[in-house]
């Protein structure tokens, strides 16, 4: 993004709206919505043998994440309760499932959204840039959204210029 906002011809630089739609500034509702999204993409990807992604969101884990095994720098209730047992591996695709999880579990459902996302944000401020990397080219409809322009002003900057 700052290589875009800083190329010498004016003309090809990016734009406001470029800027502001960036994942860099998506508020926390919009990153839980992305890592749902990409829960769903991975388990569509592991039905249909595809496995050339998630070996790929799999392969750089260490890189992705910052830690040797995610499991012990999160709490587990974040993301386990009765209703999902599920026994995580120490691999990207499950951190990526925990999160989404993490959103329905009882303990943090009731949570703000900033409050959980800060949570899995401080812990693992690679992922999202990492997983929006890997998964740009999946055309799979629930992830397809988040990698379209938006083209339209945020509305904070509409109420600003008085729109």
């Amino acid at each position: 993004m700052i290589t875009q906002m800083i190329r010498h011809t004016p003309s090809d630089r990016c734009g406001l709206n470029s800027i502001l739609s960036h994942y860099y500034f998506w508020p926390a509702k919009k990153c839980l919505s992305f890592f749902t999204a990409v829960n769903r993409t991975c388990k569509m990807l592991k039905q249909n043998n595809d496995r050339s992604l998630l070996d790929d969101l799999n392969s750089f884990h260490s890189i992705s994440i910052g830690y040797k095994d995610w499991r012990r720098a999160v709490p587990a209730d974040i993301y386990r309760n009765r209703k999902y047992q599920k026994k995580f591996r120490n691999v990207t695709t499950d951190l990526l499932q925990a999160i989404s999880v993490s959103t329905k579990c009882n303990n943090f459902a009731t949570r703000p959204n900033d409050e959980l996302w800060d949570i899995w944000s401080s812990k693992f401020p690679c992922l999202l840039p990492f997983t929006y990397g890997v998964l740009q080219g999946v055309t799979h409809s629930p992830l397809k959204k988040f990698y379209q322009h938006n083209t339209d002003l945020p509305k904070f900057h509409n109420l600003l210029l008085g729109f």
